[in-house]
C-alpha cells in the first residue's frame, strides 16, 4: 500500500456505521504511515465526537487484530496521531463545520452514509440519501487537493430490474417508470408540503413517522422504484452525477452486504441485514413459510469485500483519468455473475443448520424448525395465508374473548407471525423475485488492475473464491446468530466426589439459587431439564484426566466438549502451599491438557484474579504473564513442597501443625517472589502455565476482583460463604471491632457475582467462534474505573446499616455500633493495638494467673482471641485494604459493546456503572449477607 495511501489524507462520512468501521480498521492495519483519517460523525461537539468514536468504533471486537497487530498503546498513540472525529451532520452545508484547514489537507473523500432502512421517513431519507450525498459534492469541490471522491450506493437503484443490469449512471430526472417525470425540488416540496399538513392535525410522533415513512414508498412507486431506500440512493448518484464537473468521482454498488468474509476475521457482523431478518425470524419458529422464488438468485457480498474494492477503486483511479474512462467510474460490487446462489440454497443451508444447532426459546424449549416454504408469487402467498392462517387467528381471537382473554398470549404471538411474515415479504418482494444478474465488467477490470499491482491478495474482492455453503455454516451464521442465543446441549460438571452417584448427590443438595428458575418452568421441567442436560461428573482437577475412570464418559466427553470453563480454586490467602499448588497451579495445567484433547474445543475460559498483579500501583494492565518475565521455576516450587513434607512427616508433627507449617510455607515462597499471599502466587502460576502451553487453543482469562453477592440475578444478595470484606463487616455488625486497617481512600473493587458470570458467557460470545490470529484474551471484571467505590463511602454504608438495623447477641441485647475508624496503615494499626489492647491484655493475663485461672479466664480468653484475629486478618488482608492501584478494563469495554452489538447487553449485563453502590450495600449486599452467612 505504499505507494497509494501513504502520506493520504482521507474524509469519511457515516463513521461509525457498518462499513466505515471495516474501512478504518482496514486502512490503519495495512497503511500505518496514512497522514490522517478525518471523520465526519454526527455529534454536538469534537469532544462527543471522539467519545462516540471510541465508544463505537474502538470498542469493537473488529479492532481485536489490530491490536493484536501492534500493541494497545502503540493503537491508542496511532488514533491519537492519525484518526481525527469530526462533529457534523451529513444533511447541513459543509456539514456544520467551520474547520476551513480541512479543505487544504483532505485528498480523499469516501461517502459512506446513509440510512439504509428501506421503509424509511421520506424527509429523513431525502436529508441523508439525496441532499447528504449533495453536500458531499459540495463539499469536495472546495477542497483544494482533493484526488477523488467515492460514493458508496447500492446496486438496486436500478429498481427491480430483469435480465443483466449495467454499470450504467444515471441521468438527472430518469425514471424507471417511463410515465413520469422526476425533479429532486418537488420531491422536496411534496415533503414540505406533507409534514405542514400532518402538523395542523396534532398527531403523535409515531403517527408522523407512519406517514412519512407510507410517503416515501409512494413517491418511490409513482417513479418505478420499490422503496424509498433505494429511490433516494438513485436520487443521490443523479446529483453527483449531474453536478460532478472535473471531480474524479466513483460510485461503487455493493449488492446484499453480509458479515466479513476474512478480514480482520471471518463473520463479524453488525446489526441485522437484509437477509438476516428472515434467518433469525425461520431459527426462533417465528416463520417457516416466506415469500420468494426459489429460483431468485440473493446477490451476496461479504463486507470485507466491498471495503476493498473501494480502496481498490481509489488505488486504480487517483491519476489514472486516462486508462479508466468515465463510463468505468461505477462498480457493482456484487456475486450473482461469478458465483451466483439461489434461494433454494439458502433455504437448504438454514435447514440444516438450524437443525444442527437449534434456537432455544425464552422458556429453555428446543425450536425445532421444519422444511422453509417458498411461495413465489405474491398471490400465492397471500392466499396461503388466508387459507391456513387467518382462519385461525379468527377462531383463536373468538376463543380469547370468549374465555376472557385466557389465550391472550396465543392470539398475540401467531398474530405477531403473520404479520411479521406480510410486513417483511412485502418490504424485501424486490429481492426476493429478483430475476435479474449484476454486469460486473468494471468491477473485473478493476481486479485485474489490482493484480497488476500485485494487491490482489490484499484487496480481495472476488466472490469466486466463496463456498457459499461453508460461508453459510460455519461464518455468516454463527456470526449472526451464535452470538444472539447460543445452544446449550450438555452440562458437563466436575465435582469432587468418589463416584458419579455422590456426585449427582452433592450437585442436587438444594440451593436457593435455583427458586427463579424452578417457579419459571415447574419443578418437573427443571428436574427433566437437568437430567437431560447436566452430568455431573465425579472427579479431582488435581489429578490428570481429573481421575476420571468411566471410560465412556471420558469418551463421550472428549469428543463432544465445546466450550470449558475452568473455575475450580482455592481462594483461602493462606492455604497449605500444596494444596493450592495442586488446585491453582497444576489443576489449571491439567484443565489445558484435557481442552487439548478435546476434538471440538473452540475456547477455554479460565477464571483467575484480578489480584495476580500483587500489590499494584497506578492503573493495572489487562496484560498476560509470561515465565520469562519472572524468575520463577515451577518444578523447584513442587521440589521444595516435597522437601518439606518430608521434613515436617520426619518430625511427626500433629496434623494442625503441619498445616501451620505448610501455610506459612506459601506464605514466604509468595512473599520470596514478590506476591502478597499464596492465593495471589499460584493464580498467577496458574495463568503462566495456561499462556505458555496453549499453543493454538482459543485461550481467554478472567480476572474478576472482589466478588460480593449478586446484583440482579437470579435474585439480588445471593451469597455463599464468606467474601474478602464480609468478614469485616461481620466483626463490625457484631460488635467485636469498630477500628480496622484500611486507606479511606483506597478503591474497594467490588464486583457482584453474577455480572462475573454474565462477563464470563459473554467471551464465549464473543471468542467462542472467533477466527482472528489472536488466541489468548484477558479481561479485568472491575468496577474501580468505570464506577469507583471507596473504603471510606463503604465504612459510611456499613456504619449507617448496622444503626438501622443493629445485631441481637445472644442474650438478645442489641449490639449498638460506633462509627468505624480506619488506620491507613499497618504500622499505625499495630501501635493501636499496642496502645489499647496489649496493656488489658497483660493485666487480664495476669489476673488470671492470680486466680488460678478461675475467675476470668473466659474474659482474657475471649480477648486474646480478638486481638489475634484482628493482627491476623489485617495482615491477611493488607494487600486489598491498603491498595493504591485501578485495573484497566479497556478490553472488558469493548466486550460490553460486543454485547451491545448482539443486543444483549441486558441478558448479559456486567456493567458496574449502572451500580449505586449505597443502595447496593444499604438493600441488597449487608442484608444478603447477614441473612444467609451471619
Amino acid at each position: 500500500m505504499e505507494p497509494f495511501l501513504e502520506g493520504k489524507t482521507i474524509f469519511i462520512t457515516g463513521a461509525t456505521g457498518f462499513l466505515a468501521k471495516i474501512l478504518v480498521e482496514k486502512i490503519l492495519r495495512i497503511q500505518l504511515n496514512v497522514r490522517k483519517l478525518f471523520l465526519l460523525v454526527r455529534a454536538s461537539d469534537t469532544k462527543s465526537a471522539r467519545k462516540r468514536f471510541n465508544d463505537e468504533v474502538m470498542q469493537t471486537e473488529l479492532f481485536s487484530v489490530l491490536r493484536e497487530k501492534i500493541g494497545t498503546n502503540n493503537l491508542n498513540s496511532l488514533i491519537e496521531e492519525k484518526v481525527f472525529p469530526v462533529a457534523g451532520d451529513i444533511s447541513f452545508e459543509d456539514f456544520g463545520i467551520e474547520n476551513s484547514e480541512m479543505f487544504k489537507e483532505i485528498d480523499i473523500i469516501i461517502n459512506s452514509a446513509a440510512t439504509t432502512r428501506f421503509d424509511e421517513r421520506y424527509d429523513i431519507a431525502m436529508n441523508i440519501n439525496v441532499l447528504g450525498a449533495f453536500n458531499v459534492l459540495k463539499f469536495a469541490k472546495k477542497c483544494s487537493n482533493v484526488k477523488i471522491l467515492v460514493h458508496v450506493s447500492t446496486a438496486y437503484v436500478c429498481g427491480e430490474g430483469e435480465g443483466v443490469i449495467p454499470e450504467k449512471s444515471f441521468v438527472l430526472g430518469e425514471t424507471l417508470n417511463k410515465d413520469t417525470k422526476l425533479e429532486i425540488d418537488v420531491e422536496r416540496k411534496v415533503i414540505e408540503e406533507k409534514l405542514k399538513e400532518l402538523e395542523d392535525q396534532n398527531l403523535t410522533t409515531k403517527e408522523v413517522t407512519i406517514a412519512m415513512r407510507d410517503l416515501g414508498i409512494q413517491r418511490a412507486i409513482l417513479h418505478g422504484w420499490p422503496n424509498t431506500y433505494s429511490f433516494t440512493k438513485a436520487m443521490g448518484e443523479m446529483l453527483l452525477g449531474h453536478y460532478k464537473e472535473d471531480l474524479q468521482l466513483v460510485i461503487i454498488r455493493p449488492t446484499i452486504i453480509t458479515g466479513t468474509y476474512k478480514e480482520p476475521f471471518p463473520g463479524w457482523i453488525e446489526g441485522v441485514k437484509t437477509v438476516d431478518s428472515f434467518i433469525l425470524a425461520y431459527g426462533k419458529g417465528v416463520m417457516n413459510f416466506c415469500f420468494g422464488d426459489p429460483n431468485t438468485i440473493l446477490d451476496m457480498i461479504p463486507g470485507d469485500m466491498v471495503v476493498n474494492s473501494i480502496l481498490a477503486s481509489i488505488i486504480a483511479h487517483i491519476g489514472n483519468d486516462q486508462y479508466y474512462p468515465s463510463q468505468e467510474l461505477i462498480y457493482h460490487i456484487s456475486s450473482s455473475k461469478i458465483n451466483p446462489i439461489k434461494s433454494l440454497d439458502i433455504q437448504s443451508f438454514l435447514f440444516h443448520y438450524f437443525t444442527k444447532n437449534p434456537w432455544m426459546n425464552k422458556d429453555g424449549k428446543i425450536i425445532k424448525v421444519g422444511k422453509h416454504t417458498l411461495f413465489s408469487s405474491m398471490d400465492n402467498f397471500q392466499k396461503y395465508i388466508s387459507t391456513y392462517y387467518w382462519p385461525l387467528l379468527k377462531i383463536v381471537e373468538l376463543a380469547n374473548v370468549l374465555s376472557w382473554h385466557r389465550f391472550d398470549k396465543t392470539y398475540k404471538d401467531l398474530k405477531r407471525k403473520i404479520d411479521m411474515a406480510i410486513r417483511l415479504s412485502e418490504l424485501y418482494k424486490p429481492y426476493l423475485l429478483f430475476h435479474g444478474s449484476f454486469d460486473d465488467s468494471n468491477t473485473e477490470k478493476l481486479r485485474m488492475a489490482m493484480k497488476e499491482h500485485k494487491m490482489d491478495d490484499v484487496l480481495n474482492f472476488d466472490p469466486s473464491c466463496i463456498n457459499w455453503e461453508d460461508y453459510f455454516m460455519n461464518t455468516h451464521l454463527p456470526g449472526a446468530i451464535l452470538r444472539v442465543q447460543p445452544d446449550v446441549k450438555k452440562l458437563f460438571l466436575l465435582l469432587r466426589a468418589s463416584d458419579i452417584k455422590s456426585a449427582r448427590k452433592r450437585f442436587n443438595d438444594e440451593a436457593e439459587l435455583f427458586n427463579v428458575l424452578r417457579e419459571k418452568i415447574g419443578t418437573n421441567n427443571l428436574n427433566s431439564l437437568v437430567e437431560e442436560k447436566v452430568f455431573p461428573i465425579a472427579g479431582d482437577i488435581s489429578i490428570e484426566d481429573f481421575g476420571i475412570e468411566n471410560s465412556e464418559m471420558k469418551d463421550e466427553m472428549l469428543k463432544e466438549i465445546d466450550i470449558i470453563i475452568h473455575s475450580a480454586a482455592t481462594t483461602r490467602f493462606d492455604e497449605r502451599y500444596d494444596i493450592a499448588m495442586n488446585i491453582n497451579v497444576l489443576g489449571a495445567s491439567n484443565v489445558l491438557k484435557f481442552a487439548k484433547r478435546c476434538a471440538n474445543v473452540k475456547i477455554l475460559v479460565h477464571v483467575s484474579t484480578a489480584y495476580v498483579g500483587g500489590e499494584g500501583e497506578g492503573v493495572i494492565s489487562e496484560k498476560s504473564f509470561n515465565f520469562g518475565d519472572y524468575y520463577i521455576d515451577i518444578d523447584v516450587e513442587r521440589k521444595v513442597i516435597e522437601d518439606k513434607l518430608k521434613e515436617l512427616e520426619a518430625q511427626n508433627l500433629t496434623s494442625k501443625e503441619v498445616t501451620m507449617a505448610m501455610r506459612n510455607l506459601g506464605i514466604q515462597r509468595a512473599s520470596l517472589h514478590g506476591w502478597p499471599n499464596t492465593y495471589s502466587f499460584t493464580k498467577a502460576m496458574g495463568e503462566m502455565m495456561l499462556g505458555h502451553f496453549k499453543e493454538n487453543l482459543q485461550l481467554v482469562i478472567l480476572r474478576p476482583t472482589i466478588i460480593t453477592s449478586t446484583y440482579k440475578e437470579p435474585f439480588p444478595g445471593w451469597i455463599e460463604g464468606l467474601k474478602t470484606l464480609d468478614t469485616f463487616m461481620l466483626i463490625y455488625g457484631k460488635g467485636i471491632s469498630n477500628v480496622f486497617l484500611g486507606d479511606p481512600n483506597t478503591n474497594a473493587d467490588l464486583i457482584p457475582g453474577d455480572m462475573v458470570v454474565n462477563s464470563i458467557l459473554a467471551t464465549i460470545v464473543a471468542h467462542g467462534n472467533n477466527k482472528s490470529h489472536q488466541n489468548h484474551f484477558i479481561y479485568n471484571i472491575s468496577s474501580s474505573k468505570g464506577n469507583p467505590l471507596k473504603l471510606d463511602d463503604m465504612k459510611l454504608y456499613t456504619f449507617h446499616y448496622f444503626t438501622k438495623n443493629p445485631w441481637i447477641d445472644k442474650d438478645g441485647n442489641i449490639i449498638k455500633v460506633k462509627e468505624i475508624t480506619l488506620l491507613s496503615s499497618m504500622d499505625s494499626f499495630q501501635a493501636y493495638i499496642s496502645r489499647y489492647y496489649w496493656p488489658l491484655l497483660k493485666v487480664l493475663q495476669l489476673v488470671n494467673v492470680l486466680t488460678w485461672y478461675y475467675l476470668i479466664d473466659g474474659t482474657y480468653t475471649n480477648l486474646k482471641r480478638k486481638i489475634d484475629r484482628a493482627i491476623r486478618l489485617s495482615e491477611l488482608y493488607k494487600p486489598y485494604l491498603i491498595f493504591h492501584g485501578s485495573f484497566d478494563d479497556s478490553n472488558t469495554k469493548r466486550l460490553r459493546m460486543a454485547m451491545k452489538e448482539y443486543t444483549m447487553d441486558d441478558v448479559l449485563n456486567f456493567d458496574p456503572s449502572c451500580i449505586n453502590w449505597e443502595d447496593y450495600f444499604m438493600n441488597i449486599h449487608i442484608p444478603g449477607v447477614v441473612k444467609r452467612l451471619a
